[in-house]
C-alpha cells in the first residue's frame, strides 16, 4: 500500500529516523507521488466508516509490497498536517514520465489536478521534472549511512532543485500546497507561470492558499495579482462547490479501497504492475481528499472581516479624490484579497455616485476620477475575503471636495497647459513663409532606420578617415563621450574623438554661444539645414563661430555613424593654455549602431590606467577630459531622472557673475532645486491654499480645519527638515519667506512649493564664502542649463519643439534681413518688409509664449526684488507645540549601550537616551540582542507622566551589519509619524553600525523612502502609511512588534518574527 499504517498506536512511541531513496521512482502522466504522513495524524482524521477499511486493504497488500521491496510514497502538503519533526526533504532526479497501464479497472480515472491533466487543461506542455520525497523508514533497517543526508547537503540540493521547478501550473499549484515559499517565489519570479491558472478542480493557487488559510503565502500571490476564481462570485457557490469536491475524492477512495481490497482477496487477479498502479491511485485521492475537506473545514471557520482599520481621504485634483486605507485589524480566518470603494454626494450614499473594485494588494489606494468640481463627496470600503464584504469603514475627513489651488484666484491654466498646440501652429507659419530656395526641413522620424544606417556604413568605406586630434592647443574643440555599461568608444590613440572648431577663437565668451549650441541638441537632425542657412548669412558676428560650431557637430555625426550624439555637459572644460572643450554625453544601447572604423570600446577602467601618468600633471587637455569622464557620465545618468510623485518643497540660492547667473542645486538631482518631500498627493486643494492665503501678521486667523491643520504640519515639518540639510540656523530660518504666489507644476505627478532667503541673501557674489557652495552634495549651474535639463526631464515635448522652433526662426529672421538691405527694386523691399515683419511678429509670440513658461526666472525676479512686498515668513508657520516630534538628533548625547556618558552625573541621565526635538524628549539608543535580552513582548509603553508620549520599540527587518534582533527604542509623541519612525530608526543604526567599525551597510538619505514601518502578529503584517502616528494602534496590534524593513522584501518582518521567537 502506498500508505505505511500498522498500528493505531502514537507514532512517536516507535523510533525512526530518515533515509534517502535511490531507485527511481517514475513520475506518471496521471499521478501524482506522496510521502506517509505521521500516522497519529492521518489515521485519526479519516472517516470513522472508512478507518478499518482501509486498515484491511493496507494489511493485505503489505505482503506485495514487502515482496517486491518497492517504496511507494507520496508527498503531503504541510499546509494539512503539523509533520514529524524527525522527518527532512530529499530531492530525486528527473525521471522519464510513464502511461498509466491499459489494464486499469474501468472507473478509476486519474485525478483531475495530476500534472498531466493540469496541463492538458491549461494548455501546457508535459514536462519532466523531480520529485520531492519524504521515507521514513524503522531503526535497525540495512540503509547504508551514505543514504543519510546531512543538513547542509539537504540545504545545497534543496537550492539546485529549487532552480529546476518546472515552469508550468502544475509546479505552481504543488509547491502551494506544500507551503514551499521560498520555491513559490522562484517560479513566480520566472514569470514564466500565469499565476492565475485554474486546475482540474476550477480552483487557482490563490485559492488553495486562503482557503487553508496560508497568510504568507495567500500574500506572496496577491502581490503578483493573484485572483480568487471567477466561478466564486456568488458567496455559496464556494461551499457547493467544495461539497462536491469532497464527496467526488471520497467517493474514488472508497472505490480504490474496493479494487485493491478484491485484488488482494483473489490473488492472481491482477499483475502487480496493476496493483501498484491503484495503490498510487488511492495514495493520490487520499491526499486529494484530505486537502479539499481542509479546505472546506477552513471556509467554515472563517468569517467576514473587520472594516478597514483606517481610511483617508485626500483631494487629488479638481476632478479626482484618492482614497488610502489600511487592512482590517482581524482578517477571521481568511485573507483579504480585494475592497470595494464606495462614494456618493449623499452622507447616506443613497444614491451612491460609484462603486470600484480594488483588488491591487501592493497599494491599498484608489484613485476616484471623472467627479465634478465644487460637489462634495462622501467615500466608505469594505473588505473581501471569501466570506463576503466586511462592515464599511468612513473616510477621515468623511467628504472632501475636489478642487485645486488655482480655484482660489481663477488661474485656471498652468504655465505649459496649450503650449505644444501653440508651438505647432507657430512652426507650420514658419515653414509657410521660408522662401523657396530655403534648406529642407526634415520630420522628425526619431532616428535612422537600419537600411539608411547600413547605407552609411558602406558609404563611410568610400571616404577618409575623420581626423581626430589626440593633443589640442589654443582653441575651441568638440568632443564626443559616448558610452555604453561600463565601456567608453574612443579611437586608436585611445582618446575620446575630438574634432576641432575653431583654433583662432578669440571671443569674451563662450557661454551665449554654448547655451545655443544646448538648444539646437534638441534636434540634431536639422544641423545640416541649419549650417546651410547659415552660409548664405554674410553678416558678421556670431554667426561664423555659431556656422564652425554645427560644421564640428555634422562632422562628429558623420565620422560615427550616429544623428544624435547625446546633451551637453553643463560646463565646458579649459585648461590652462586657453583650451576650451565642449563635450556631448550619450548612452548608447546597441554599440553596433557605430561605425566608427577606427574606434574601440574600452571600459572606463582600463582607460583611466593608460592615461594615470599623465593625470599626475593634469596639463594635457585630453587627460583632462579623461579625468572627467565620471563626472559626466554620473551628470547624464542623473540629470534626465524626474523625482517621484508627490509634492515638495525646495530652497532657491544663487551665486550672480557678470555674464552669468548660477543655480544652487543637489548633485544627486540637478534638474530640480535642493528639495525635501512634502507628501505623496502632489495637489494642492482649495481649502489648503486659502489658509495659506490668510496668514498674515496682522490679522486675525480663523482655526485651521482638519485638513488645514494637517497641511500646516506637513509645511512646517518640511521646511524644518530642508532647513537642517542646508544647515541654516534657528535664527536665520524664521526670517526666509515662503512663495505664496503660485505652487510650480513641473508635470502632473510632480509640484512644488518654493522657500526664499531674505533678499539680501539670495545671491552670492563672486569672492563671497557660502558655507552651501562648499558643501559636497550640491553644485552650481548656470541659469540657462538648468532651464534644458529640467525641461528636457518634466517637458520633453515642449522643449523639443520650442528649440527647434527657436533655432529655425532664428535663422529665418537673420536672412529676412539680409534679404531687406540687399533688395533694390520697390516690390523686392516691399516684400522683404513684409516678411520681416511676419517674421518678427512670430518671433515676439514664440518669446511670449516661452517666457511664462519660465518659471525660475520669475522666481529669481521676485526674490531678488527689495520693493515687491511677499512671501510668508516661515516663521509664522511654526506652530509647533511642546509635544511636536522634530527629528533632530544630538550627536553628543550619544551613549553606548554598557558605557554612560563620562560627564553624566544626573539623577535623570539615561546612559541609553539621546535627546530629539525641541523639548529635549529622549529617544533610546539601538539595543543589540547578544547584549540584552528584552523582557518586553509587546511595543508600546504608556509613560505615565505624560498621556500624550509612548515608548516605542522597534525592530529591524533588513540588513544591518548588526546581530539579528537587534531594536530600538524609542520616546515619541502622538503627533510622531512612521515616516519619522523610519528615519530615526534607519540614521540611528548607520551610527551603531559605523561606532561598532561593523562592515555593514550605510543608508543615505535618499535610501530612506525604501523603507517602512510594519506591525506584526503572528503571520499577520500590516503597514502603517508614512504620516500615519504608531501611538494610535489599536489591539491587538499594540500586542505585536514594530519593524522597519524594505519595502521591496514582503516577508521579511513576519520571517524576522518567525526566527526571534525560536
Amino acid at each position: 500500500s502506498a500508505w505505511n499504517f500498522e498500528d493505531d498506536t502514537d507514532s512517536t512511541t516507535s523510533s525512526e529516523t530518515m533515509t534517502s531513496v535511490s531507485d527511481d521512482v517514475p513520475i506518471g502522466s496521471s499521478q501524482l507521488y506522496y510521502t506517509t504522513p505521521p500516522k497519529t495524524n492521518m489515521v485519526r482524521n479519516q472517516d470513522d466508516k472508512s478507518v478499518g477499511f482501509h486498515k484491511v486493504t493496507r494489511c493485505l497488500s503489505q505482503k506485495d509490497r514487502i515482496k517486491n521491496d518497492v517504496l511507494q510514497e507520496r508527498q503531503r502538503s504541510v499546509s494539512l498536517d503539523c509533520g514529524d519533526g524527525r522527518t527532512i526533504k530529499i530531492f530525486m532526479s528527473q525521471n522519464n514520465d510513464t502511461s498509466p497501464s491499459r489494464d486499469t479497472p474501468a472507473g478509476l480515472l486519474p485525478s483531475p489536478s495530476a500534472p498531466a491533466q493540469l496541463r492538458n487543461m491549461n494548455g501546457y506542455q508535459s514536462s519532466h521534472r523531480g520529485s520531492k520525497i519524504l521515507v521514513s523508514k524503522k531503526r535497525g533497517s540495512t540503509s547504508s549511512d551514505t543514504d543519510i543526508l546531512s543538513p547542509h547537503k539537504m540545504y545545497e540540493r534543496r537550492r539546485s532543485d529549487r532552480g529546476k521547478l518546472s515552469g508550468d501550473a502544475s509546479s505552481l499549484f504543488e509547491v502551494v500546497e506544500q507551503q514551499d515559499i521560498d520555491s513559490v517565489k522562484a517560479i513566480l519570479e520566472s514569470h514564466t507561470v500565469n499565476v492565475n491558472s485554474l486546475n482540474g478542480e476550477r480552483l487557482t493557487p490563490l485559492d488553495v492558499a486562503v482557503m487553508t488559510n496560508n497568510i504568507p503565502m495567500a500574500k506572496l500571490l496577491l502581490s503578483y495579482g493573484a485572483r480568487e476564481s471567477p466561478m466564486f462570485l456568488r458567496i455559496d457557490s464556494r461551499s457547493a462547490k467544495l461539497d462536491e469536491l469532497v464527496m467526488d475524492a471520497e467517493k474514488r477512495v472508497v472505490d480504490l479501497s474496493a479494487a485493491i481490497l478484491n485484488a488482494s482477496a483473489s490473488s492472481g487477479s491482477l499483475s502487480t504492475t496493476q496493483q501498484k498502479e491503484n495503490e498510487k491511485q488511492l495514495s493520490h485521492w487520499e491526499f486529494r481528499h484530505k486537502l479539499l475537506k481542509r479546505m472546506k473545514a477552513g471556509y467554515d471557520h472563517a468569517r467576514m472581516p473587520d472594516p478597514p482599520s483606517y481610511v483617508s481621504l485626500t483631494v487629488a485634483s479638481s476632478s479626482s479624490l484618492l482614497v488610502r486605507f489600511d487592512e482590517p485589524l482581524n482578517h477571521n480566518g481568511a485573507v483579504v484579497t480585494k475592497y470595494k470603494v464606495e462614494w456618493s454626494c449623499f452622507e447616506d450614499f443613497m444614491p451612491l455616485a460609484g462603486e470600484s473594485i480594488v483588488e491591487n494588494m501592493r497599494q491599498l489606494e484608489y484613485e476616484i476620477e471623472g467627479l465634478a468640481k465644487g460637489n462634495r463627496y462622501y467615500v466608505r470600503v469594505a473588505a473581501w475575503n471569501m466570506k463576503g464584504y466586511s462592515p464599511y469603514s468612513s473616510a477621515k475627513p468623511s467628504y472632501a471636495v475636489p478642487s485645486s489651488w488655482r480655484d482660489v484666484d481663477g488661474n485656471a491654466m498652468s504655465r505649459t497647459e496649450g503650449k505644444n498646440k501653440l508651438m505647432d501652429e507657430l512652426f507650420s507659419q514658419v515653414k509657410h513663409l521660408r522662401p523657396p530656395d530655403a534648406s529642407e526641413l526634415k520630420e522628425n522620424t526619431g532616428g535612422d532606420s537600419p537600411q539608411q544606417r547600413k547605407r552609411k556604413s558602406i558609404k563611410n568605406l568610400f571616404t577618409s578617415a575623420p581626423k581626430f586630434y589626440k593633443t589640442l592647443k589654443r582653441g575651441v574643440y568638440l568632443a564626443c563621450l559616448l558610452y555604453n555599461g561600463d565601456k567608453v568608444l574612443v579611437t586608436g590613440d585611445d582618446q575620446l574623438p575630438i574634432v576641432e572648431v575653431d583654433e583662432n577663437f578669440s571671443g569674451p565668451s563662450v557661454y551665449n554661444d554654448f547655451h545655443w549650441l544646448m538648444k539646437v541638441s534638441c534636434t540634431w537632425e536639422d544641423v545640416k539645414s541649419l549650417r546651410q542657412d547659415m552660409d548664405k548669412n554674410t553678416s558678421a558676428g556670431t554667426m561664423h563661430f555659431r556656422s564652425k560650431l554645427l560644421q564640428a557637430v555634422s562632422i562628429m555625426q558623420s565620422s560615427l555613424g550616429v544623428q544624435d550624439i547625446g546633451q551637453f555637459h553643463f560646463k565646458p572644460l579649459k585648461d590652462p593654455n586657453g583650451c576650451i572643450i565642449l563635450t556631448t554625453v550619450c548612452n548608447i544601447k546597441d554599440p553596433k549602431t557605430v561605425i566608427l572604423g577606427s574606434g574601440r570600446w574600452i571600459s572606463f577602467a582600463k582607460l583611466l590606467r593608460r592615461s594615470s601618468a599623465a593625470l599626475q600633471e593634469l596639463q594635457d587637455s585630453p587627460d583632462v577630459l579623461h579625468s572627467s569622464i565620471g563626472e559626466m557620465i554620473l551628470y547624464h545618468q542623473v540629470s534626465t531622472i524626474p523625482l517621484a510623485k508627490g509634492l515638495y518643497i525646495c530652497y532657491l540660492k544663487l551665486q550672480v557673475a557678470v555674464d552669468l547667473i548660477q543655480v544652487l542645486v543637489p548633485k544627486k538631482a540637478p534638474n530640480v532645486l535642493p528639495y525635501v518631500k512634502v507628501r505623496d498627493c502632489p495637489n494642492v486643494s482649495r481649502e489648503e491654499w486659502e489658509w495659506l492665503q490668510t496668514i498674515n501678521a496682522d490679522q486675525h486667523v480663523a482655526p485651521p480645519t482638519s485638513t488645514q491643520e494637517q497641511f500646516r504640519n506637513q509645511i512646517n515639518h518640511s521646511t524644518n527638515k530642508l532647513f537642517s540639510m542646508l544647515e541654516v540656523s534657528e535664527n536665520m530660518a524664521g526670517s526666509h519667506r515662503l512663495y505664496d504666489l503660485e505652487v510650480m507644476e513641473f508635470s502632473n505627478d510632480v509640484t512644488f512649493l518654493l522657500v526664499l532667503p531674505p533678499v539680501e541673501d539670495v545671491c552670492i557674489v563672486p569672492g563671497q564664502r557660502d558655507l552651501l557652495t562648499e558643501k559636497r552634495d550640491f553644485m552650481l549651474l548656470p541659469v540657462q542649463v538648468f532651464e534644458m535639463i529640467h525641461m528636457c526631464t518634466y517637458r520633453p515635448d515642449l522643449i523639443g519643439r520650442y528649440a527647434r522652433l527657436s533655432a529655425v526662426l532664428e535663422m529665418d529672421v537673420s536672412l529676412a534681413q539680409q534679404a531687406q538691405r540687399e533688395a533694390f527694386s520697390d516690390e523686392e523691399v516691399n516684400g522683404t518688409r513684409d516678411r520681416v515683419d511676419r517674421l518678427n511678429s512670430l518671433q515676439q509670440s514664440l518669446d511670449r509664449s516661452w517666457k511664462g513658461t519660465r518659471w525660475i526666472m520669475d522666481l529669481i525676479t521676485f526674490a531678488r526684488d527689495k520693493s515687491s512686498r511677499g512671501g510668508i515668513p516661515c516663521s509664522m508657520l511654526d506652530n509647533s507645540s511642546n509635544d511636536t516630534f522634530s527629528p533632530k538628533i544630538n550627536d553628543d548625547n550619544v551613549f553606548d549601550n554598557n558605557n554612560s556618558h563620562p560627564s553624566c552625573g544626573s539623577a535623570g541621565c539615561d546612559s541609553n537616551e539621546i535627546s530629539v526635538g525641541k523639548d529635549n524628549r529622549k529617544i533610546a539608543k539601538f539595543y543589540d540582542p547578544n547584549e540584552e535580552v528584552s523582557k518586553n513582548n509587546g511595543h508600546v509603553q504608556k509613560e505615565s507622566t505624560h498621556s500624550s508620549s509612548g515608548i516605542l520599540q522597534v525592530y529591524v527587518a533588513y540588513e544591518t551589519g548588526l546581530s539579528k534582533g537587534t531594536r530600538v527604542r524609542l520616546h515619541v509623541t502622538e503627533k510622531t509619524t512612521a515616516r519619522e519612525v523610519v528615519t530615526l530608526v534607519v540614521k540611528q543604526l548607520n551610527k551603531a553600525v559605523t561606532s561598532k567599525s561593523k562592515c555593514g551597510p550605510i543608508y543615505g538619505e535618499d535610501e530612506l523612502d525604501k523603507f517602512c514601518l510594519v506591525a506584526v502578529i503572528g503571520a499577520r503584517e500590516r503597514i502603517l502609511r508614512d504620516d500615519y502616528h504608531p501611538l494610535q494602534l489599536q489591539n491587538p496590534w499594540t500586542k505585536g512588534k514594530l519593524y522597519v524593513r524594505m519595502k521591496r522584501n514582503l516577508l521579511a518582518a513576519i520571517q524576522q518574527g518567525h526566527a526571534t521567537e525560536v
